[in-house]
């Protein structure tokens, strides 16, 4: 479970977690390569980190605005 309050820092580490893990898949093969070789390996590493973190996010921002949202609602 997912506190209300004061996720910031468990999805932010679970964020760094996951673009290890991507730059980790992306290299993957490249040990000892040129420095050059290497950063081509990272094409389209930016793409894929961001597709999954926002599968990664949703949830948590989705709880902590949901409360922000009503109280709008409440004002209309």
């Amino acid at each position: 479970m997912i506190a209300l309050q004061g996720q910031g820092m468990t999805v932010g580490l679970m964020g760094s977690q996951l673009l290890a893990k991507c730059i980790g898949e992306q290299l993957k093969g490249t040990a000892g390569s040129k420095r050059q070789h290497q950063l081509a390996a990272l094409s389209g590493l930016p793409a894929k980190f961001h597709s999954q973190l926002g599968g990664l996010v949703d949830y948590p921002w989705t709880v902590s605005v949901g409360p922000d949202a009503q109280y709008v609602l409440f004002l209309l």
